[in-house]
């Protein structure tokens, strides 16, 4: 599945898409840029509300296409360099959110794949406490 981005959409409305498609993971948008592999610090998120074509640096025009096969370092590059926006794609690790700054060299699909399986694990560990705590 290809997710499209259109500049007429809301920062909240993209996230929603995005993870929509890709449940295990979540885009956030920051005012400042984060190079490769660094965390992107969280004093600076931008307001969900705001509509893609009024807060973009660059001056181009249309959609984004997103597909599963992509790598986040890919993506991220992607906004910063057609739109001037800052990204970071967090993945689901059982029940916190990690940026993916040491697996940005990972395609979405994978990223996905992984707080898929984390979620998994998750449950079979709490499982396995209530079996071992009602014994």
């Amino acid at each position: 599945m290809e997710l499209i981005i259109d500049e007429n959409l809301s920062l909240k409305e993209i996230q929603q898409s995005f993870t929509a498609t890709f449940p295990y993971l979540k885009i956030e948008f920051y005012e400042t840029n984060n190079n490769l592999f660094e965390v992107s610090v969280k004093k600076n998120p931008l307001d969900k509300n705001l509509i893609l074509k009024n807060i973009r640096s660059l001056e181009s025009f249309g959609a984004l296409s997103i597909s599963p096969e992509e790598k986040v370092v890919d993506v991220e590059r992607n906004f910063f360099e057609i739109y001037g926006l800052n990204v970071q794609i967090f993945r689901r690790s059982a029940n916190l959110w990690l940026q993916t700054t040491a697996t940005d060299n990972w395609t979405l699909e994978h990223q996905n794949e992984i707080g898929k399986e984390s979620l998994k694990h998750e449950h079979a560990e709490i499982l396995d406490f209530e079996l071992t705590d009602n014994e």
